[in-house]
């Protein structure tokens, strides 16, 4: 008697085309994953972090070293704008000078005469001018003598109307050149009166109307301070140039120590704020105040990073700083200033 297929089989091993019931205890169960948050949550973290925190400076680096180099707080070149013999030095670098103090002495050459004489030429225009005007104040009065005749003339009907129309137009014109003429002269005089007075501030020696240019002259200091530099051409005796830097002046008290600083460490500065100074030849620390910050820095290459200026002003009593020290500058954060 035959089994049926089935039992024939070896236990586990399913029948063809046969479906299984359930799954098998050994088959692995799926894992259950977390839903994915909104996309809308994390724009509105972003959004927090940039927009709503505060903004805070990054401090700058207590511990780094800037550095830099000392400058006089105000530096002025004095010119000689004339050239000429100099016949007298009278400073030096080193020595304090006061506002209108001789520098150098000078006699004019013969050109720089010449050159100063056609500066003040105006005098010739205004003596022409008040030549016409005079010329025509004549002609105002002719043409009244002239104007009061043909009005008796046409007050007893002998006379032309478009006559006495056109001669009282002619008056009229006349006078509003005299009153044109009379503003140009005083223009011109203003102006070579401003022309006489910039000469003499050059020569350091008033130059009057009518007098002669003054042969020689003096430098003047338009300022109180120190002389920084002299140029070396100005000897006693010597024939110079026109000079655009003869003598150079400075205050220097205080000074003034100029550096770069990086655009990280810049926005934790602010002016009045306070830093340490250690000159490079010297001995001892100073202490500056920030008096000045850059608000664009000096090179705005996009390859590049950005630097701004920043200047300290240190005292300077005893005369010991000078420009061109260099310097190594350290700022002090604001918790920690003594």
């Amino acid at each position: 008697m035959n089994r049926p297929a089935e039992l024939s089989r070896a236990p586990g091993v399913r029948a063809p085309g046969r479906a299984p019931g359930r799954p098998s205890r050994t088959a692995p169960s799926r894992s259950r994953r977390r839903p994915a948050p909104p996309a809308f949550l994390f724009s509105a973290l972003l959004f927090a972090l940039l927009v709503l925190a505060p903004i805070r400076a990054r401090a700058f680096d207590e511990d780094a070293g800037h550095n830099g180099k000392i400058f006089a707080t105000v530096m002025y070149n004095v010119p000689l704008e004339y050239a000429g013999t100099v016949t007298e030095v009278l400073v030096r670098p080193g020595d304090r000078v006061k506002e209108g103090q001789p520098l150098i002495r000078f006699k004019l050459k013969d050109e720089s005469i010449l050159e100063i004489l056609q500066y003040l030429s105006l005098d010739r225009t205004i003596i022409n001018t008040q030549i016409s005007h005079a010329d025509n104040e004549i002609r105002i009065t002719d043409l009244d003598k002239e104007y009061e005749s043909a009005k008796r003339l046409s007050a007893a009907r002998m006379g032309s109307a478009d006559l006495l129309r056109t001669l009282k137009h002619n008056v009229a014109l006349l006078r509003d050149k005299s009153r044109l003429l009379t503003a140009l002269m005083k223009i011109d005089k203003n102006e070579l009166d401003n022309r006489r007075a910039i000469v003499g501030r050059k020569l350091g020696v008033p130059v009057k109307q009518g007098d002669n240019v003054p042969a020689s002259g003096e430098l003047l200091s338009p300022m109180k301070g120190e002389v920084l530099l002299v140029d070396p051409s100005l000897r006693a005796g010597g024939i110079v140039p026109a000079l655009p830097n003869a003598v150079t002046l400075g205050r220097t008290n205080p000074v003034e120590v100029r550096t770069r600083v990086f655009e990280a460490e810049i926005p934790g500065l602010r002016l009045g704020g306070k830093a340490t100074v250690q000159v490079v030849s010297l001995d001892g620390v100073h202490s500056g105040v920030v008096s000045h910050i850059d608000r664009y820095p000096d090179d705005m290459n996009v390859d590049r990073p950005s630097y701004y200026n920043v200047r300290i002003e240190l005292p300077n009593d005893e005369g010991i700083l000078r420009p061109g020290f260099k310097t190594i500058v350290k700022f002090i954060p604001e918790d920690k200033k003594p």
